[in-house]
């Protein structure tokens, strides 16, 4: 992936005019002795706060989210759905894409679709990513939303987008054991040296007073969270739930590569996707 960027980087840098390399080298962001611009080119990359304003930096990133996600592989779908009518024809144009990956007669065909639509408040995008067997079931919860190996998924009426891409990601973790032993690895790994700690005192969020967590330096503690003898854990989620839009990718990857790197692997078929449920 590292290589990918590479490519696209040098891709784009290479269109650009010679008067966009000098607003690059006269720009405030502008590294020092950086004469054809490509050294602040390459710093707006890794910096997406000041990179979001140039747009051949944010089409680096467009280029790669939409190998690993938009795209998708033949294992990996995403499905957008959008309430509003102008976004009708995307829509359509993914649902056509998981017909051609599912024989026509595929009850699993008609299940998704019954879950195409998610009412919620204003104009909200909502995307299951296909891993093999289907999401077993999709509904409301009044409380926090959860995924279940049998139940599927249970989200409040206003779940924004990027819990949509939460969940789904347990149900991927539930339903692949390689994927799931890879996660618990890292996971150990990253938080070994680390304390186990209320979420409540590690965040200052109203957390029950029974879930902890091992912190390591993720971003949100939240990634550390201990699930004792039920072996799952919210690494690979919380990986996960930040390719929801380009631009929390493009963060992601320069807040945690290691936990991005977990992330578009387990997207990209790197672990495989025969279930074990």
């Amino acid at each position: 992936m590292e290589q990918r960027i590479r490519e696209r980087a040098d891709y784009e840098f290479a269109r650009l005019s010679r008067s966009d390399r000098q607003a690059l080298v006269s720009s405030p962001h502008a590294r020092a002795r950086d004469s054809d611009g490509r050294e602040t080119f390459d710093w707006l990359l890794q910096n997406p706060d000041a990179g979001m304003d140039y747009p051949a930096v944010r089409s680096v990133w467009q280029g790669v989210y939409d190998d690993v996600v938009t795209d998708g592989t033949p294992n990996v779908l995403p499905v957008r759905n959008r309430l509003r009518r102008e976004h009708r024809d995307e829509l359509e144009r993914a649902l056509r894409a998981m017909r051609r990956m599912l024989p026509p007669d595929d009850e699993r065909v008609a299940a998704m679709r019954r879950y195409q639509s998610y009412p919620g408040r204003g104009v909200r995008r909502s995307m299951q990513f296909y891993s093999g067997p289907a999401i077993p079931d999709v509904g409301y919860v009044k409380n926090r939303a959860f995924a279940h190996p049998t139940r599927g998924i249970r989200y409040r009426r206003n779940t924004g987008n990027d819990v949509i891409w939460h969940e789904v990601a347990h149900i991927m973790e539930m339903q692949n054991g390689r994927l799931a032993d890879a996660t618990m690895h890292l996971l150990d790994r990253r938080t070994q040296a680390d304390k186990m700690q209320r979420l409540r005192t590690l965040t200052g969020r109203n957390y029950g007073t029974q879930e902890v967590a091992r912190p390591d330096e993720f971003a949100d503690p939240y990634t550390g969270k201990e699930y004792g003898a039920f072996g799952s854990s919210e690494l690979l989620t919380m990986s996960v739930q930040e390719f929801s839009s380009m631009d929390r990718f493009w963060k992601a990857y320069t807040t945690d590569p290691e936990l991005w790197g977990h992330g578009v692997a387990s997207m990209l078929g790197v672990y495989g996707f025969r279930p074990n449920i």
